[in-house]
């Protein structure tokens, strides 16, 4: 059966069940008022004599008017408060205190018997352990401080409120005692403290203890069991930048590979820009060399042409020295034939000096009409010779620069052949103009 430790009296307790019905039994060791024990019916048991029952309901009545004296004996939330020392305040439903328990040995030292904290707001006592730890130097003027307040309750909107409320308390006695520090206060539900009882740890070391296991999984039970709030908080502060640290070496050479990976795209770019302009210059080389060949070829196309035109020219001009030659000859011949025939002639009616006169002008005029068809002759070989000239060198350009040479051979040799067609004709006609002239 259920019961609730009323008061203690030496070696006996008096105790009310959920019955409402009060029993004295021999004191339990570490039993405290208010505490919720089992009890057994048996030897030990004995219900309270009338009077003696009237007694124990006028020590409560005050508190128990209208409620159910079971019900204000039920812890209801637990108030952890840790600096390094750690204690747990319990409440029952009115906030009003129902004990205070020591987590460590330090704890023990600021509680200094917890029975004068029975039935006492929990403001009171906040601000009575803060000035303890105060007076026992866990909390110091020199340096910042840090309060780390914990309210666990099967409701979580009640350990919220609670949690709120005590850290306005323990802020405001801080500030009032000039106590430099932070207060951190959370809400937790009653099964964290199951968790932190198991570890024989305060609620707020056990979630601190977590919160460093998440930066330093190897962290145990051992980094704050017997460590101050300030040092457990200034190691995870020091092992998340540590982890900050690590992100940011990571993030540089997440960059360096980066910086690599675009060093390593500039070269290749590089290397493609210098491959097309290797690839240009072959081109422009190449075509530079073709230009030259076409040059040199049309160099030697068009000295040739100089040369060709040269050998029309001379063999102009030799054909008009020949031409001349020819129509002096035959002039001078025929008046030589004429003188002799003259000679032998009788005499006639006309006069020598006009029969020679009208033979001249005869001679001359045949003459002219023979200059102009030799000329006609030589423009017509003239034409003809630069038409197969223009002929060779269209072909010539609509060959391949390989077979320049070769052009140019038969080039020279078309335009020697047609030289001697020009010399042959040139000859016949010569040859012709003497048989002519000697017919005349």
């Amino acid at each position: 059966m259920k019961a609730i430790v009323v008061e203690i009296d030496g070696k006996n307790m008096i105790v009310v069940d959920n019955n409402g019905c009060f029993k004295k039994i021999k004191y339990v060791e570490g039993c405290r008022e208010g505490q919720e024990i089992d009890v057994q019916t048996g030897s030990n048991i004995r219900y309270l004599p009338f009077l003696q029952r009237i007694a124990a309901v006028a020590a409560v009545f005050v508190i128990a008017i209208g409620l159910g004296l079971y019900g204000y004996y039920s812890p209801y939330s637990y108030v952890s408060m840790d600096i390094n020392p750690s204690v747990e305040i319990v409440l029952n439903r009115f906030e009003k205190v129902l004990d205070v328990q020591p987590l460590n040995e330090d704890g023990k030292k600021i509680i200094d018997g917890s029975q004068r904290f029975m039935h006492k707001e929990v403001n009171v006592v906040i601000t009575t352990l803060i000035d303890k730890a105060h007076e026992e130097n866990y909390l110091k003027d020199s340096q910042d401080n840090e309060i780390f307040i914990t309210v666990s309750s099967s409701k979580q909107k009640v350990a919220k409120k609670i949690s709120e409320e005590v850290k306005e308390y323990a802020a405001g006695e801080m500030n009032n005692s000039d106590i430099e520090g932070h207060v951190t206060a959370e809400g937790v539900t009653i099964e964290k403290r199951v968790l932190a009882r198991e570890e024989s740890i305060s609620v707020g070391k056990f979630l601190l203890l977590e919160q460093l296991q998440q930066v330093s999984p190897d962290a145990d039970i051992d980094e704050v069991k017997d460590k101050s709030v300030k040092d457990i908080m200034e190691n995870i502060k020091k092992q998340k930048d540590k982890d900050k640290d690590k992100e940011k070496e990571k993030e540089k050479e997440k960059d360096k590979e980066k910086d690599k990976e675009k060093d390593k795209e500039k070269e290749k770019d590089k290397e493609k820009e210098k491959e097309e302009a290797s690839d240009k210059d072959k081109v422009d080389n190449k075509q530079g060399n073709v230009d030259k060949k076409e040059d040199t070829v049309e160099v030697k196309k068009q000295n040739q042409v100089n040369q060709n035109n040269k050998k029309i020219e001379e063999e102009k001009n030799t054909r008009q020295k020949n031409n001349q030659d020819n129509k002096i000859l035959p002039v001078e011949q025929k008046k030589q034939e004429k003188k002799d025939d003259t000679s032998q002639q009788p005499n006639v009616s006309l006069p020598l000096e006009k029969q020679t006169s009208k033979n001249d002008d005869i001679e001359e005029e045949s003459a002219k009409k023979e200059d102009k068809q030799n000329e006609e002759k030589e423009k017509k070989a003239d034409s003809k010779v630069r038409e197969d000239l223009y002929n060779k060198d269209v072909e010539d350009q609509s060959e391949t620069i390989g077979q320049g040479k070769a052009k140019n051979e038969n080039e020279d040799k078309d335009s020697n052949k047609a030289s001697r067609q020009n010399e042959d004709e040139n000859k016949n006609e010569n040859e012709d103009k003497k048989e002519k002239n000697k017919k005349d």
